[in-house]
Order: C-alpha cells, then structure tokens, then sequence
C-alpha cells in the first residue's frame, strides 16, 4: 500500500510540475486581436468632446530569437475606427517591437516595447456645419509613439492561447494634412508638422496560435 501510495503521489507531483512547464518549444506564433481598443487625444480642435476613442481588430506575428529563448520579435497591425459624431476616423497602425516573457509556463506573462507609426483620416463635420455647399471635409494625420505593452495568457493546448493586454504609452503627431472633396475634386492644402505628447491606453484580447 505505501508503495501504491507513493507511485501515485510522485504521478500526481509529477503532473503538477509538468502544467508549470514551457508548453512547447515552437518558434512562431500569430495571435489575432477580435477586441483592440485605443483611447487617445491626439487633436485640438473645436469642439473639445472629440476624445479619439478607437474600436478596432487587429493581427499580430511574433517570431522568439531561439528555441527557448524568452525574447521575441514581434509585428502587430491593428485597423480602427472612431465613431465620435463630429469626427469619424479610420486609423491603421503599425507597432514593430521586442517581447520579453517574464513567466513563460501554461499562464504566460509578457512585457513588449514598441515604436508605432500610424495614419488616420478624419472625417470634419463640424467645419461642414459652418460651411455652406457640399462639399465633404477631412484632414489625415500621420503620428510616431512609443508604447509598452504587459499580456497575460492562457494556454488551451500545446498550440493555442488566449489572454488580454493592457498598454501605455505617449504619442506625437508628426504632419498633418486638411482637404476637402467636391464637385471640383479634391483640394488639398499643405502639410503642417505638429508636435507634443499625448498619452496613449490600449487594451485587447487575443487569441493566439503556435507553430
């Protein structure tokens, strides 16, 4: 009986240390974002509720250094929308950076610095209230940032992951461009550079696949 008892113990000790393991030594891993969301305030124009709150999905694709290693490359692309009344926009980012994984067992945890650039086009209709005619108002805007993003996952089975992300970080609006389209076609004025830091929160969750 001790000897039973001691077989299934050492199985049970066993089994508790194996679920603390790297699940696996794949290299590669996509994780698709179906919730990315962003809130930021990049613009100051009238009227002042304009908040740059951004809904979006977005696709990722992390490469680790070596087998084993705890470092990796990853290339995040988001798309996504904001639906404030007066100042609709579609932004698309992108945010190259270095992934370090801090625990790296079946619950994951990963702190990844990134540079973002992204480009957003603004849709004014708070000139087009101002402005008789029919004309459509927009202006774009292209923008560096730098982020730091902390991730907690899950793993489901040696290939696939779920969790969520919290990021921080601070952007700067690079140039800036206003434009209009109507019957005479699109006129555009000149590029203006901006400047200053206006701080950046994200959040998501993912869903992840190892290969």
């Amino acid at each position: 009986m001790l000897g039973l008892f001691t077989c299934v113990l050492g199985s049970f000790t066993g089994s508790a240390q194996d679920s603390l393991k790297v699940q696996q030594q794949k290299r590669n891993r996509v994780t698709f974002k179906p919730v990315d969301l962003q809130y930021q305030n990049l613009f100051y124009r009238d009227p002042m509720d304009y908040d740059g709150s951004y809904y979006g999905i977005g696709i990722e694709f992390e490469r680790r250094m070596h087998a084993g290693s705890k470092w990796a490359y990853v290339l995040p692309l988001s798309v996504q929308k904001d639906f404030a009344p007066a100042f609709p926009s579609t932004a698309v980012m992108f945010y190259p950076g270095f992934r370090y994984y801090a625990i790296d067992r079946r619950v994951s945890y990963s702190v990844s610095f990134h540079v973002m650039a992204g480009h957003e086009r603004v849709r004014d209709h708070f000139t087009e209230g101002d402005i008789m005619g029919d004309d459509k108002y927009y202006w774009r805007n292209v923008w560096a940032m730098g982020m730091v993003h902390n991730r907690i996952s899950f793993a489901i089975n040696k290939s696939f992951r779920v969790g969520a992300e919290f990021g921080i970080g601070l952007a700067c609006i690079g140039f800036s461009q206003d434009f209009r389209k109507g019957a005479g076609g699109i006129k555009r004025e000149s590029w203006t550079i901006g400047g200053g830091l206006s701080p950046v929160q994200n959040y998501g969750l993912v869903l992840s696949y190892d290969f």
